[in-house]
């Protein structure tokens, strides 16, 4: 079947209202930006298992503690980049060669399938460090609401028309998303997934109205924008959040323990992981 009736609310809702909840909700939010972005930075320049580590455990510390989200809804997150990043590492993992080799050689033909030391070390860096970016990600996400990340975007000058559009898209994302559960619920309570053929119709039907739907959604949103003295420019109410001493200090303490842990590892004082 094409669909299926899901109870749980949409998962960039779910990630809103966590947020909005968070424990770190009330930092700045230019300097969580750009918290975020840094250790990322960090996580992508460094060739390190152990680097990567540290930030994956220490993001998901201040998600966890600092932030109180909820570990279930942060593992749960986890799970959809968990799958990619699977996927991926296990194709480094192999590589084809003419004699066996490695710790694992599997014949195929004439040749062999092999898995050698230097291929599981590189698959499972590239695994740590796409964790510890995501990890870094989710950090912003779940401790900034959408709206303060997009009034940050504009405080440190990106195009205005750049941040509209930001604002006017993920506004629609849930317009059109509880257009297309009202409409899914609609064609179930029809039998409208009973069959494969029927299920197709029913995909393209629904794909086709929220096409219209959504240029109907627009032009009335465009109206309400006019009616209300629209001249070119999104205002939006947003609270001061300002940057504190304390927000500097635990910034400070943080980077400075991972650009001297950085270093170490880089100048082999701290021994990586070796496999």
């Amino acid at each position: 079947m094409f669909f299926r009736l899901r109870k749980e609310e949409s998962p960039l809702l779910t990630v809103d209202y966590y947020a909005q909840l968070s424990g770190i909700s009330h930092w700045n939010s230019v300097f969580k930006i750009l918290f975020a972005l840094a250790a990322l930075i960090l996580t992508v320049a460094s060739d390190s298992i152990l680097f990567a580590l540290v930030i994956l455990i220490s993001m998901s510390l201040i998600s966890l503690l600092a932030g109180k989200a909820p570990p279930r809804i942060y593992f749960r997150l986890l799970l959809i980049p968990m799958l990619f990043a699977s996927v991926s590492c296990a194709v480094l993992l192999f590589h084809i060669a003419e004699h066996s080799e490695g710790l694992v050689s599997i014949p195929f033909f004439s040749y062999y399938i092999c898995i050698g030391q230097a291929d599981l070390y590189r698959s499972l860096l590239l695994f740590f460090k796409a964790f510890g970016a995501v990890s870094c990600l989710y950090m912003l996400i779940l401790s900034t609401p959408s709206h303060q990340v997009i009034a940050a975007l504009r405080k440190c000058r990106l195009p205005q028309v750049i941040t509209e559009l930001m604002s006017l898209i993920y506004r629609f994302i849930f317009v059109l998303t509880e257009v297309q559960r009202q409409m899914l619920t609609s064609s179930l309570s029809r039998m409208g997934n009973c069959t494969f053929a029927a299920s197709r119709r029913t995909f393209i039907g629904i794909v086709t109205n929220l096409f219209v739907i959504a240029m109907k959604k627009a032009s009335a949103v465009f109206d309400a924008m006019e009616a209300r003295c629209y001249d070119g420019t999104l205002a939006f109410l947003e609270p001061e959040k300002p940057f504190t001493k304390k927000q500097a200090a635990i910034g400070l303490c943080y980077f400075s323990g991972l650009i001297l842990l950085f270093f170490l590892i880089k100048t082999n004082a701290v021994k990586p992981f070796v496999i």
